[in-house]
């Protein structure tokens, strides 16, 4: 298994490269932090199977320009969303961007290890629609602002109620 991160960062490389070697031996992580190496580098390396894109390497004012250029490039790959908290997915879902899937970094390595060694190429892409959610109760808690959620701990703005009522229908996995 290959991927290739786009982060600013090598302590992340670092952190899940270790997370995936400690599951599976023939994992291998490779790091840019320009999309102009990053172009050449995909069209070097087939094998690759998932891109993860670190919202900390555009920032929000670059992410739809940085994801809209990339994806025709992606190919067969998988493109991961990596941002910082489970705000900021509700944010890239209002924003619409097409990604294959968006992870909060304060879900831990875990999830995203997770999603990089499944090889399911039936996954659909999730679009601002279809959304999955590791932990859905923090969610919801992040929704209706019964709970700071992340580092920051800023609450979720608007009437509680009704965004839960909104957001519900994306927790049901059989929809799609």
């Amino acid at each position: 298994m290959k991927a290739l991160l786009l982060s600013h960062t090598s302590d992340l490389q670092v952190l899940l490269q270790h997370e995936l070697r400690r599951r599976r031996t023939d994992a291998e992580i490779a790091r840019t932090h320009t999309l102009a190496s990053a172009l050449p580098y995909l069209r070097q390396e087939p094998e690759i199977d998932h891109v993860v894109l670190d919202l900390g390497l555009c920032g929000w004012s670059r992410m739809s320009t940085l994801v809209t250029t990339l994806r025709p490039c992606l190919g067969h790959r998988r493109l991961v969303l990596l941002v910082d908290t489970v705000e900021d997915v509700m944010r890239v879902r209002a924003q619409g961007v097409t990604v294959d899937a968006c992870l909060p970094r304060s879900a831990g390595l875990g999830p995203l290890a997770d999603l990089l060694l499944q090889t399911d190429a039936t996954l659909p892409t999730l679009t601002a629609t279809r959304w999955a959610y590791r932990d859905r109760e923090a969610v919801e808690q992040a929704l209706t602002g019964a709970a700071p959620v992340g580092r920051t701990g800023v609450r979720v703005a608007g009437d509680g109620a009704s965004s839960a009522k909104v957001y519900s229908g994306m927790f049901n996995r059989q929809a799609w």
